[in-house]
């Protein structure tokens, strides 16, 4: 996608706080910049000098040296929100309360279980998971599978930049979905001959989904076998956001607060590791002779003639400045770890008090809880749409008898389970 560029300095941009975009272009060059703080890519231009980051030129105007993304821990918070969310302890329930009949729950929770499975919803979960952290939204979605796959409805989780939404006015619900992808072919088989030509074609697949029918189509051709009604008489598809939306359409996301930190500790570690490879190779000083051509003065054992008063030396440079600047830099970061709660899983944690641990633990779960809330009710909403597409039923509220469970955000270790249970 686009990348965002936001109007450079001397341009009337005000850098000291982000605009949040508003178009469509703008909301996935943001996804994507998210992406990108999460695997450590560079950093753009635009964020070097919006966040005031490091940056080197020499005299003739070149960029000899730019802030890297050295610190992990946003991809280290990512990951450690990901797994609560994707707990090993997921599992599917039904809400007897709501169900009436002899044998009622167990058939509703053996209809559920058939899609659960085909969706694979466990591994489904773990990938979702990460994305939620790392870009802030995900998208689930319930498909039927063509009769040639089954027929069978599954699951199935979209990468925000790939959706287009109309939400009605409580923004809960979805007027109308559209999903394109982009994907490419892998080429093509002469079944005579058998020769491969290993030239691959990209596709445009585009799926839209509305209250009464689901259309698909496929580089701009309706794809009639995909294409039906919708019996359920409403879009099964629903959003889920890892926190509050920020600008009206982009969601927190795991670097929400703390981005602003990480790259002040980037910048700072570049800095020490720009200015030492610099100054890393001392320099050949000459007093008073001249060397020989072909001189090899690094050889161990290395003798040379010298007249009175002369010397060599090698010059070093005493980096007195980078021990300030990298202490500024550890600083920074012992502070971002005493604010994340996710460094209660962390090594340094373990000398913590255990009031401080306590304090920890209950802001990571007041911090995931609803996180977790949000992916396991639309999981559970999930469910009872696609039973109720198998069933060719139309969607009704007395048909949502689905619950996720997940376990408990924190779970006890080890060795504080088996002495609770002796």
């Amino acid at each position: 996608g686009p990348r965002w560029t936001p109007p450079l300095m001397g341009q009337g941009a005000t850098v000291s706080a982000r605009r949040w975009p508003t178009t469509r272009e703008g909301i996935v060059a943001e996804y994507d910049r998210r992406q990108a703080a999460y695997v450590g890519a560079e950093y753009s231009l635009a964020e070097v000098q919006e966040l005031n980051l490091f940056r080197a030129v020499d005299g003739s105007d070149q960029v000899i040296a730019t802030s890297q993304r050295i610190t992990a821990d946003i991809r280290f918070v990512a990951r450690v929100d990901a797994a609560s969310v994707a707990s090993d302890g997921l599992a599917l329930q039904v809400r007897e309360s709501r169900v009436a009949g002899a044998g009622a729950a167990d058939l509703a929770l053996a209809l559920g279980a058939e899609v659960w499975d085909r969706s694979a919803v466990p591994a489904q979960v773990r990938r979702l998971a990460l994305n939620l952290a790392m870009l802030g939204t995900v998208w689930m979605e319930v498909q039927r599978l063509p009769d040639a796959e089954g027929g069978g409805s599954v699951i199935v989780a979209h990468d925000p930049r790939h959706v287009v939404a109309d939400m009605d006015v409580t923004g809960q619900h979805v007027r109308r979905l559209i999903v394109t992808t982009r994907y490419m072919d892998e080429g093509r088989l002469n079944p005579e001959t058998g020769e491969w030509d290993g030239t691959p074609v990209e596709h445009v697949r585009r799926r839209v989904v509305t209250p009464t029918d689901v259309t698909v189509y496929l580089d701009g051709k309706r794809v009639a076998e995909e294409s039906n009604a919708n019996p359920l008489g409403v879009v099964p598809a629903v959003r889920v956001d890892y926190g509050p939306i920020l600008g009206g359409a982009l969601s927190e996301w795991a670097g929400s607060g703390y981005e602003a930190t990480v790259a002040a500790i980037d910048s700072a570690r570049t800095q020490v590791l720009s200015i030492v490879t610099r100054h890393a190779n001392p320099i050949l000083a000459v007093i008073g002779a001249r060397l020989q051509a072909g001189a090899d003065l690094q050889t161990i054992g290395k003798d040379m003639a010298l007249p009175e008063g002369a010397d060599v030396k090698w010059l070093e440079a005493e980096l007195k400045g980078v021990d300030t600047a990298l202490a500024q830099a550890e600083a920074l970061r012992a502070g971002l770890m005493q604010t994340l709660p996710e460094f209660l899983f962390v090594e340094s944690a373990a000398s913590a008090s255990g009031t401080a641990l306590s304090y920890r633990a209950g802001a990571f779960v007041a911090k995931i809880e609803p996180i977790r809330q949000a992916v396991y009710g639309a999981l559970a909403r999930c469910v009872g749409w696609a039973v109720a597409i198998d069933k060719r039923l139309g969607w009704s509220s007395l048909l949502d008898v689905y619950t996720v469970d997940g376990g408990d955000a924190l779970p006890m270790d080890i060795a504080a389970s088996a002495a609770l249970y002796t």
